[in-house]
């Protein structure tokens, strides 16, 4: 055993590690505030996005702002003015809520259908056999925890590729 004088300790200024990696930021619901997602980064590429039956949109821990237009033809993406689009595995407490699911082998996202562990509805799954699976968390029903504080304003000063309107997307 190694005398006390010399154990190591922390310096008491150390700052600690940060919870979620630069430029990276953690989603909530708006209601409870219990956190929904792993830290999530912004999707630089929209070309690395599939479209493909059965398999994930875009990589896990990478999200994209989506917006909806007039013409889309599921009534639930124009009820809110923007999405956060992020992939099935990036979510963390949160739950389907079975009373609003539809779809043959998967949640067809044609309602609200996933919520916080608390009850509180924040998005909707798309993960039936025909389309290429993700959630939508709707802006209104979500806040940033943690990391960056306004990443609409961001999103919106920069270039306009990162964010994609629905009637834009549903080509992807």
């Amino acid at each position: 055993r190694e005398p006390v004088a010399h154990r190591r300790r922390a310096h008491p200024t150390s700052p600690a590690p940060p919870s979620t990696p630069l430029g990276a930021m953690i989603l909530g619901c708006a209601i409870c505030r219990e956190a929904i997602t792993e830290p999530l980064t912004l999707l630089q590429d929209l070309s690395t996005l599939k479209s493909g039956d059965m398999q994930p949109h875009l990589p896990q821990g990478r999200y994209y702002m989506l917006l909806p237009s007039s013409s889309s033809v599921h009534s639930v993406h124009t009820r809110a003015r923007e999405w956060y689009v992020v992939n099935i595995s990036s979510l963390r407490n949160t739950a389907i809520n079975w009373s609003e699911a539809g779809g043959c082998c998967g949640l067809d996202g044609a309602k609200p259908n996933r919520m916080c562990d608390a009850g509180h509805m924040v998005g909707v799954e798309e993960s039936d056999c025909y389309m290429a699976h993700r959630v939508l968390l709707d802006v209104a029903s979500v806040v940033v925890l943690e990391g960056s504080e306004r990443p609409h304003a961001r999103l919106r000063s920069g270039p306009r590729a990162r964010i994609v309107r629905w009637d834009t997307a549903s080509r992807l």
